[in-house]
């Protein structure tokens, strides 16, 4: 399994997970704003997986953002255990970078090895 849907998005292709340029695409659709991509992602999971994969699909990204909000809306911190076990993964994804963007952004200051992520 590659990680570089995490941060490749639809270029990743299927990153080795069955149906997976389907799930990166259907993703993507509900953070655009495009509807039309969306229910074009929806019927696609439909046609190749059915209609219980589309539920399970949508309550996985509707609990995925729920939880990522309260997580960021409370400031809770990443446990040291865990920020310790998923270290190699996170440099590999580029995810440490998200942080020292925005930080950077909020000090008006983007660090050059984060400005190809804010472009």
């Amino acid at each position: 399994m590659s990680y570089s849907a995490i941060t490749g998005g639809q270029e990743a292709g299927d990153t080795g997970i069955e149906h997976g340029k389907l799930m990166i695409e259907f993703a993507e659709a509900i953070l655009s704003s495009d509807k039309a991509r969306l229910d074009a992602a929806r019927d696609a999971i439909l046609a190749s997986m059915g209609s219980d994969a589309v539920v399970d699909s949508a309550a996985v990204a509707g609990l995925f953002n729920a939880i990522d909000r309260v997580a960021d809306a409370t400031g809770a911190p990443l446990e040291t255990d865990k920020a310790e076990m998923t270290a190699e993964l996170r440099e590999m994804i580029g995810i440490n970078e998200f942080a020292a963007t925005k930080k950077a952004l909020e000090g008006d200051k983007i660090p050059s090895s984060a400005q190809q992520i804010t472009r």
